[in-house]
């Protein structure tokens, strides 16, 4: 007799497909923020800190903010309703969160999850003196090769002399346990002379502040060169930067991206800086770096690995279109009047996006808020802001010399559109870029992009095992970004071309690598791929046997069964989903029990066995 007892074993493959176009946004983000000034006679520079979150989601998104190197840094769990955004005031923790002293070993890396995509930017002392806000580029802030960007022709404190001098610097979060990182600095800094490779090792959530040891624009970090062995981010901050001759000083920084990330075609609009002041600062990451401008007073020059060179725009153009033959790092020095702001500016090919969300903190009563944006023509009369076509239409866009009217741009005054505490959210069926200036030209000026900076492809492969059984189905599990034209090639030749890639009643043939592949939505890469080898094989069968009387009481391996009838029992468990644990009983007649009538079935027949 032979009785099949089975456990099964529920097993769910889960595919994600994930292709976002909307602004910098991400789940989880990595910052250090930079230590600056804290006052000057009775104005406060340093606060209050903010950071301002974004969602693009049609549900709550859940918050965490943490320090994961830092047991004094209390967890901060906040929540976004749908479609919504916050502001997190942190200037509580202000001693916590900016990464001083120089020079040292640090725990004050922030770490910053969400439950779905958001945009988040952070804010020193908005709608007041030296303001400026770094936005968190998620993802692609990440990684193992960089640049420091910046300007390298103005020093910090401009006109005025601080109690607290300003300098130049840069501020590094690791992201992973032993991280160790190279630095080739251009210039001195505190601990360290320009020239002279170093080495520190970081574990995840740890940091370090690179602090120029001189306020002069020449002795800037700009073309300082930093490598690790695991990713890192890095913030890079000029403080009360002045423009020779103005009265104004200010802040600027970024959070910059590495060399992965940047590209060797950038276009640059000029802002709202008086005298026609504003400055784009190319940073090259190789030698012999060929770079040619239009709309620039200069027209092409060539550049030294980690050499920058700052360029204005001719009096009468309004961008700037930079190629290279080599990757570059594009640094824009911009703002309102004569208070600056400074960022990274995105290259333009594989980048944009077709949403970007900004929140205006509580500080835009006093500021003005202007967009710059720039697409390709075909998109220019596709722009909605807040859901209104009205706002921004094909007549507000203008050429971008040297492209032959391939690319356009526009500026935008959004200041008695987009109150406080209001989002400002601009879509468009295409691609574009666009950069945000909050400010005034008494206090300063904020300046970021918040349009996607890669349009990286990514996919990989995670099966919930590598070893199935014959006659058995399974799915190839795996994630991706940003790709289409997915398909599967099998070990036995066959291509499946329609996700999920489910193998039905897998057989010895089914055995081997299995490589998923996909081409990158915008073009900008050949073909992703990721592999893996799967086992298909025979069950296994493992026996245990026992032998009891007829009429006795068993317990064991889940049984708890009396046995009347002599005879063979097998039972077989399925485990591992595809291996079976079988028990055999032998039931022995007992002499106790006869000759008395024993009934037993068989078939519909009742027999006396008396």
């Amino acid at each position: 007799m032979i009785i099949n007892y089975k456990k099964s074993v529920l097993t769910i493959a889960l595919m994600l497909v994930v292709s976002l176009c909307f602004s910098q946004s991400d789940t989880v983000f990595w910052f250090v923020a930079p230590d600056i000034v804290q006052k000057h006679k009775n104005d406060v520079f340093e606060a209050p800190i903010t950071f301002n979150i974004a969602s693009f989601c049609n549900q709550q998104v859940n918050v965490k903010i943490s320090q994961p190197a830092s047991s004094s840094f209390p967890v901060i769990y906040k929540t976004i309703a749908a479609n919504s955004s916050i502001e997190i005031d942190v200037t509580a923790y202000i001693n916590e969160i900016e990464n001083k002293p120089a020079n040292s070993i640090l725990n004050k890396g922030i770490l910053i999850e969400t439950s779905d995509f958001v945009s988040i930017y952070y804010s020193i002392n908005l709608g007041n003196a030296n303001p400026e806000s770094f936005s968190l580029k998620g993802q692609n802030a990440l990684g193992t090769e960089f640049f420091i960007p910046g300007q390298n022709q103005f020093k910090n404190g401009g006109m005025h002399n601080y109690e607290i001098p300003p300098y130049s610097k840069f501020d590094i979060v690791a992201t992973m346990d032993s991280t160790f990182i190279t630095i080739i600095l251009k210039n001195d800094i505190i601990g360290h002379k320009a020239q002279t490779p170093f080495t520190i090792m970081l574990n995840k959530g740890q940091s370090y502040s690179a602090v120029a040891t001189s306020q002069l624009g020449l002795y800037h970090l700009a073309g300082s060169q930093v490598t690790a062995d695991k990713p890192i981010a890095i913030t890079v901050t000029d403080d009360l930067v002045g423009i020779d001759g103005t009265t104004c000083a200010d802040l600027i920084g970024d959070q910059i991206v590495p060399i992965d990330k940047i590209g060797v075609e950038y276009i640059v609009i000029k802002g709202q800086l008086s005298d026609n002041n504003d400055q784009v600062y190319i940073t090259a990451t190789e030698n012999n770096t060929l770079v040619t401008l239009y709309g620039s007073t200069s027209n092409s020059f060539n550049l030294s690995k980690g050499e920058t060179k700052g360029f204005y725009y001719q009096s009468t153009s309004n961008t700037m279109y930079i190629t290279a033959d080599k990757p570059i790092y594009c640094f824009q020095l911009t703002g309102m009047g004569c208070e600056l702001g400074g960022a990274i500016v995105p290259t333009i090919v594989c980048t944009g996006s077709n949403k970007v969300i900004y929140r205006r903190g509580i500080a835009a009563k006093t500021n003005q808020l202007i967009l710059n944006v720039f697409t390709t023509t075909s998109n220019i009369s596709l722009f909605k802001i807040n859901g209104n076509a009205s706002l921004l239409t094909s007549d507000d866009f203008y050429n971008v010399e040297g492209t032959n009217g391939k690319w356009k741009y526009a500026t935008k005054d959004l200041s008695s559109i987009i109150a406080q505490d209001a989002l400002l959210t601009v879509t468009n069926d295409g691609l574009f870029h666009m950069a945000t200036f909050d400010g005034n030209t008494n206090w300063g000026c904020s300046y970021n992009y918040f349009s996607d900076f890669k349009k990286s492809s990514e996919l990989i492969i995670s099966p919930m095992k590598n070893t199935y059984c014959i006659g058995k189905n399974f799915q190839i599990s795996f994630t991706y970004k940003n790709l289409e034209n997915i398909e599967c090639i099998c070990p036995n030749g066959k291509i499946l071309k329609t996700p999920p890639f489910l193998i039905s009643s897998a057989t010895i043939n089914d055995s081997g690598k299995y490589i998923i592949k996909g081409e990158n939505i915008f073009g900008c890469d050949t073909m992703v791929s990721d592999s893996v080898f799967i086992h298909i094989v025979p069950g296994i069968t493992t026996t245990y046997y026992d032998t009891i009387c007829q009429g006795e009481h068993y317990t064991n391996n889940g049984f708890d069964t009396i046995f009347m009838i002599p005879d063979n029992y097998i039972f077989d468990s399925i485990i591992n989903d595809c291996d079976t644990l079988r028990l055999e009983i032998f039931v022995a007649p007992s002499h106790y029990l006869l000759p008395i009538m024993i009934l037993f079935v068989k078939g519909s027949v009742m027999l006396d066995m008396g």
